[in-house]
Parts: structure tokens; C-alpha cells; sequence
């Protein structure tokens, strides 16, 4: 049989936590910065949003999908940035917004590129 008082603590403990989810005490301002890097003869975006200040932050690293850029997610990034944590974006052009101007991606062979793009060869 269930303990009426012990289900009332859960739910107060689970409220509690939905409450609390992605709220921070105080919110950061942000600062950001964009820059192309080439690795391996590959031009590379890089991205890089920080809560503003001189501490130290943990860091995220976000990877946007297969035709996203490096500025995708914003959201997300600036959620986390604004709560204390420096966020790194980085995309391959190829990988990125590069993808929608192949013949395949007009063509609608989306599945094709997906294939293409995550081969174990291309992986390797």
C-alpha cells in the first residue's frame, strides 16, 4: 500500500527540481567571437560564447548537425552562457551550411548525404 505522506515529499521533491530546472540565481551578460580556423588543409568555424568577466568557466562543446553552422543553437549556447559555462562551437565548412548547396541536397537525397558524411571512411 502507498504511503500517502512519503507520495506528498515526492512530489514536493520533484516540483522543487522542475522549478529550479534551468534557473540560476543571477543571469551573465555574454560576449562572443567567431573565427575560421584550417586544420588538416579544411577551413573550420569556430565559435566561442562566454559569460562575461575574467573567472573561469566549465566549458560546453557544442556540435551543430550536418548543415548547421557554427552560429546554430544559439539558444542553447546563450542559455548556458548566461548560467556561468563558456561554449566552443565548431563545424567543418563541409559539414555545414556547404552541405545544402551539393546536387544531392537539391536533389532532396538528404539520406545520400547523411551516408556520405558519416562513412566510416569519412569518420576515419
Amino acid at each position: 500500500m502507498r504511503d500517502p505522506a512519503r507520495d506528498r515529499s515526492s512530489d514536493a521533491e520533484i516540483q522543487r527540481h522542475v522549478r529550479n530546472g534551468y534557473i540560476v540565481e543571477s543571469r551573465h551578460t555574454t560576449a562572443s567571437a567567431r573565427d575560421s580556423w584550417v586544420i588538416g588543409g579544411e577551413s573550420v568555424g569556430v565559435s566561442l560564447m562566454l559569460p562575461s568577466g575574467t573567472e573561469s568557466y566549465p566549458l560546453v562543446v557544442y556540435l551543430p548537425g550536418l548543415g548547421e553552422s557554427t552560429e546554430s543553437g544559439v539558444a542553447w549556447r546563450r542559455t548556458w552562457a548566461e548560467a556561468g559555462y563558456a561554449v566552443l562551437s565548431v563545424q567543418a565548412a563541409s559539414e555545414g551550411s556547404a552541405v545544402w548547396s551539393s546536387g544531392q541536397a537539391r536533389l532532396g537525397e538528404f539520406g545520400d548525404i547523411a551516408r556520405q558524411h558519416f562513412s566510416a571512411a569519412a569518420l576515419a
